[in-house]
Parts: structure tokens; C-alpha cells; sequence
């Protein structure tokens, strides 16, 4: 499993340097494993943040690409899915992405998405593929597309959320986030319902928001929890972030992330972006002529060099 941060391309990189990013998200304990990062663009802005992101990520992904435990999911969305300068500048990204081993996630960010065709679906699809990249989305893609499934619990719009919402799954659901972009008072020491099915609105982070989040996650089937992202938001008061930086971003919060250090499910279910076990074994032959499959990853023929991080993956020989 692979835990990681939710969040939206604009409120990054105002902030950090992809450099100054790398360090203290990736390089600083807990050591996350998976970044799930929000890339949107509009039509009136000739898709500025889709663009910005691309060279942004470039330079983060060729910091992280040393570190074979490292993932990093790019979810992108655009306002106008017939306009054929958003699909150039998805296809774009993609070429970027294809360099980088670290951005192993391309998909698409489905509330920008609610009105695409089955066929728009299909062309994303292909151009994530075509880069080498896993099609998995956030927000309800149709079927038969993967997605990181998505619960507002703690936080939450005016709905809210509960916290059996943690344990939701489904056949095509292969991890969830959980909170809500949002400021909140922090950290919130208000006490969680003790009734999992009562409906929460508003409440910020606290220890006990990340045990849960974590304790629901390794309950869960493995398959539907290969990531986990907390969409911690941020913090209604400025503080020094283990960046060293003054922020309000939550997932720089030295406390927040000693949290998740400290819950014992973390240390033994969740892999380390940076400090982790990493395996390394050579294929020299397959069963019949073809390319070996290694997490859905084509990497080519025979022979070839697999390095795995700790946890379970899937090889399949003579494709």
C-alpha cells in the first residue's frame, strides 16, 4: 500500500519550487510513497495550469524518478472536452510524463469530466496507455475505467460525510482519498461521533481523522487500497511547514505527518517513498515470445531488470 497527499496544482506551485516540494513532501518523515495531484485547466486561460503543471512536474517527476517506490498520479481536467486545445494539451503532458517512471498514474479528474462521451473516455484513455502510463482517474469514471474513489469525511461541502464511507469498495475502485479542500481549524479536537453512519460536516484533521484513515485502509481488501491519499486541505492559521517555509498547507505540517508516522499500521503496511525496501531481480526468458508486464507497465522484452518496492505486485510473462 502507498499513502500519499490530495491536492490541486495552483495552491503547489505558488508556493514551492519543485525542489523545495520534493524535500519536504517526499524527502521528510512519513516518507510518502504517493503524491495524487489535481491538474485543471479552463478554456478562457488557454489552459495555463495544464501547461504550468507540465513543466513543473517534469523537473518534481526527475527528482523522484531515483526512487522506484515513488508514484505520482496526474488527474487531469479541462471545461471544454470539444475543444481540440485542451486534448493538445492533455496529449502534451502525456509526452512529458512518458520520460518519467515516477508519474505512473495519468488520468483524468472527473468533475471536469461529468459530460464526456464514452468515446472522449476512450481517447484519454488511449493517450495515458500509449505513454506507458495506468488510465486510473478520481471522481466516478464510467466502467470499465479504474478510479481513487473519493469520501469528503472529515470535512466535507453541505452534505458532509461519515466515516463508514472509509470502507467503501468496489470492483474497479483500486484506492480512496478522503477530506475536503477546504481551511479548517487545525488541529480540530472537536471528538468524531462515535456512530460511523452519522454524517460529519465540517470537522478539520486531528489524530484521530488520520488513525481512521489509515486503521479503515488496511481493514480493507488490499486491492482496493493500493493508494491512499488524505486530502488534508489546509489550515485556517499560518504556521512554519517542515519546509521551512511559512504555509498553510496541512500536508507541510510537521504535526499532521508526525501522526502518521507514529500510527504502527503505517510503519508495517505502507511502503516508503524514500528509506523503503526495494527489490531487484532480472528476467532472462519467458514462456513464449513476448514483453513482460510488471504493474501493468510494459517493459519490453527479454531480458530485462525489475526493481520492486515492498508489497505485492503482478508479473505476467509472455504476452
Amino acid at each position: 500500500m502507498k499513502l500519499g497527499f490530495w491536492m490541486q496544482d495552483s495552491s503547489t506551485t505558488n508556493k514551492y519550487s519543485p525542489l523545495q516540494f520534493f524535500n519536504a513532501y517526499f524527502n521528510t518523515p512519513p516518507n510518502p510513497a504517493f503524491l495524487e495531484m489535481m491538474i485543471v485547466g479552463t478554456k478562457s486561460s488557454g489552459y495555463y495550469w495544464i501547461n504550468q503543471m507540465r513543466t513543473w512536474m517534469d523537473q518534481l517527476a526527475a527528482l523522484a524518478d531515483s526512487y522506484p517506490n515513488i508514484e505520482i498520479a496526474c488527474m487531469i481536467g479541462w471545461d471544454d472536452l470539444s475543444d481540440s486545445n485542451g486534448w493538445a494539451a492533455y496529449q502534451n503532458f502525456a509526452n512529458m510524463a512518458k520520460n518519467h517512471p515516477s508519474i505512473s498514474i495519468l488520468g483524468m479528474e472527473g468533475e471536469y469530466w461529468t459530460g464526456a462521451t464514452p468515446t472522449q473516455w476512450q481517447q484519454a484513455h488511449n493517450i495515458s496507455v500509449n505513454a506507458g502510463k495506468k488510465f486510473i482517474s478520481y471522481y466516478h469514471p464510467p466502467s470499465p475505467y479504474q478510479e481513487i474513489w473519493h469520501t469528503n469525511f472529515p470535512g466535507g461541502n453541505a452534505l458532509g460525510d461519515f466515516e463508514a464511507l472509509l470502507d467503501h469498495t468496489g470492483s474497479l475502485i483500486v484506492g480512496i482519498s478522503n477530506g475536503y479542500y477546504y481551511a479548517y481549524v487545525f488541529p480540530d479536537n472537536t471528538p468524531l461521533p462515535i456512530n460511523p453512519t452519522t454524517r460529519v460536516y465540517g470537522h478539520g484533521w486531528s489524530q484521530d481523522v488520520v488513525n481512521k484513515a489509515i486503521n479503515h485502509a488496511v481493514s480493507s481488501p488490499y486491492i482496493n487500497r493500493q493508494y491512499v491519499s488524505l486530502c488534508a486541505g489546509f489550515s485556517t492559521v499560518d504556521f512554519t511547514g517542515v519546509s521551512g517555509l511559512t504555509t498553510n498547507c496541512l500536508w507541510d505540517n510537521s504535526v499532521l505527518r508526525s501522526w502518521i508516522t507514529s500510527n504502527p499500521n503505517y510503519a508495517t503496511h505502507f511502503q516508503l517513498g524514500i528509506g523503503g525496501r526495494v527489490y531487484t531481480f532480472s528476467i532472462t526468458a519467458v514462456p513464449t515470445n513476448g514483453n513482460v508486464i510488471v504493474d501493468g507497465i510494459n517493459k519490453g522484452s527479454t531480458p530485462v531488470q525489475v526493481i520492486l518496492g515492498h508489497g505485492s505486485h503482478t508479473i505476467v510473462l509472455g504476452t
